[in-house]
């Protein structure tokens, strides 16, 4: 299986008592995020290590680094502009790209996100009932 991971999940795998942290480690799935995510990440460091309860930050960085791959923007250049007349947020938007590029599912637990019908998305109550 292989899934194009947003934020939200990234963010999650933080946690690592997290069902997200389970499945990113246990089960054999190839997942891709934009190279854009890791700023993303970076840029909300100190709430991540708030939330999550987390001491060595770089640590996850590596993992993240480890478990996924990041995508250049220009890789799916061409997919942006037509993305951005799709949805409204413009975050979901290189999410979006990359998915319709790799022709891969989303795997994302933003409702918004779901309402769009170019790619499908899947929670993670969904990814874990396929596992």
């Amino acid at each position: 299986m292989e899934l194009v991971i947003n934020a939200n999940i990234l963010f999650s795998i933080a946690n690592p008592n997290s069902k997200t942290r389970e499945i990113i480690s246990t089960f054999p799935i190839t997942f891709f995020s934009p190279l854009f995510s890791l700023d993303e990440i970076r840029k909300y460091k100190d709430e991540i290590k708030k939330k999550a309860n987390l001491k060595d930050f770089e640590s996850f960085i590596n993992i993240l680094k480890e478990r996924i791959n990041f995508i250049d923007i220009k890789e799916y250049k061409d997919e942006i502009e037509k993305c951005k007349r799709l949805i409204s947020d413009e975050k979901d938007v290189e999410y979006l790209a990359l998915a319709k590029k790799l022709n891969l599912p989303i795997w994302s637990n933003d409702k918004l996100l779901k309402k769009q019908e170019i790619v499908k998305i899947i929670n993670t109550k969904e990814l874990i009932e396929l596992l």
